[in-house]
């Protein structure tokens, strides 16, 4: 029987491999958000709340998440409000989403648009044939083209266009600074003490890669090769927090 450390990371390396293809160019191809912990933090909340780890369970979860966030995001914006003041109502509607650090559930929401966005830079098959994309990624684009995060126009040319969800979450990560104060901490894990994730990349683009590729679960060497490298970044963190 695996333990629980390694179901875990079966969770969170499962969570990316079910994510929705078309339409979508992801900024990896084993986690889904910047940290392992997040993913994982993400499926437990999913499985939590009933739902199983396959496409059709997570877009019956995450759908819901555009429609609500649509007349919210419209709202707000008229009155002058920011994102990260915005995606808690959202979140607290969501039966799945409640238990999730705000931070994370912020990270989630930018990771899925910054994947469209993503996309629209370098489009790929099935292209505009929106007949074979998951409903999930239909209702995000509806929701961006509603609250003017993205041009109305479909287009197979880049367009020159700046994602505020994205500039706002940007600017959200630096005053926030990453921290996973207001996260659920992991079984066995201390999140305690201060860490700093990356910037969202500073929400630049990464080269898209090859969609044709089959996505693979991840091996135990990349597993454990990540794991030291998380734990060599939070080391050097907390020496120049020291």
């Amino acid at each position: 029987m695996p333990d629980n450390h390694s179901s875990r990371r079966s969770h969170q390396s499962k969570l990316r491999n079910v994510m929705p293809k078309s339409g979508m160019i992801y900024r990896d191809k084993i986690r889904l958000t910047h940290r392992r912990r997040r993913d994982e933090q993400i499926a437990n909340a999913l499985l939590d709340s009933g739902y199983t780890l396959c496409s059709s369970d997570l877009c019956r979860a995450f759908t819901p998440m555009f429609q609500l966030a649509t007349p919210i995001c419209i709202k707000g914006r008229a009155e002058g409000k920011d994102l990260w003041d915005m995606l808690p109502l959202v979140q607290r509607k969501l039966d799945w989403a409640c238990t999730l650090g705000e931070s994370v559930f912020l990270e989630l929401f930018t990771q899925l648009i910054e994947a469209r966005t993503r996309w629209e830079q370098k489009p790929t098959t099935p292209y505009f044939d929106y007949d074979k994309y998951y409903d999930v990624v239909l209702e995000l684009i509806k929701f961006r083209k509603a609250v003017g995060d993205c041009p109305l126009e479909d287009s197979l040319v880049p367009q020159d266009n700046t994602s505020w969800i994205l500039t706002d979450a940007g600017v959200y990560n630096e005053l926030a600074g990453g921290l996973y104060k207001d996260e659920v901490p992991s079984l066995g894990q201390d999140e305690e003490h201060n860490e700093s994730i990356l910037p969202l990349q500073n929400m630049t683009f990464e080269k898209p890669r090859e969609e044709e590729q089959e996505e693979e679960d991840p091996d135990a060497m990349q597993l454990d090769r990540e794991e030291k490298e998380e734990e060599e970044g939070d080391h050097d963190a907390m020496q120049l927090d020291s």
